[in-house]
């Protein structure tokens, strides 16, 4: 029985990177969407089919535009940024994990794998 793919919203202010980040995502085998923060903060009403996991550059994305991306549903994310130092934000804000750039492809794929795992062990029926 084949598996279908989890769908990964990416939010990436730097186009070439967004390039980059989508083709080493679907090339993994990952549904890839892509947006802007403000095409995200126009959304009304909010996205039917929520995505499994936001990957967005931290600071081109607020808490409201990814409750937007998300359809108002709790979906993980993964923050990227150029400054260690917004580490500690992205925790605070709840975010699944932080990859500072420039990203290894290879540990791009194994975040997202990792925390779509997660994500879906948690929402299990019977999981703890």
């Amino acid at each position: 029985m084949r598996m279908v793919p989890s769908t990964v919203l990416l939010v990436e202010p730097h186009t070439d990177s967004a390039a980059m980040f989508a083709e080493v995502l679907q090339w993994a085998g990952f549904r890839v969407e892509t947006t802007s923060a403000a095409e995200a903060s126009r959304s009304y009403p909010p996205r039917q089919a929520p995505p499994d996991i936001v990957v967005v550059g931290l600071r081109c994305c607020t808490g409201p535009a990814l409750r937007v991306l998300s359809g108002g549903r709790a979906v993980p994310a993964i923050a990227i940024t150029s400054d260690p130092r917004d580490t500690d934000q992205a925790d605070a804000l709840g975010y699944a994990s932080v990859l500072l750039r420039p990203v290894d492809p290879s540990l791009l794929i194994s975040e997202v794998r990792r925390v779509v795992r997660c994500a879906s062990r948690r929402s299990s029926p019977g999981a703890a």
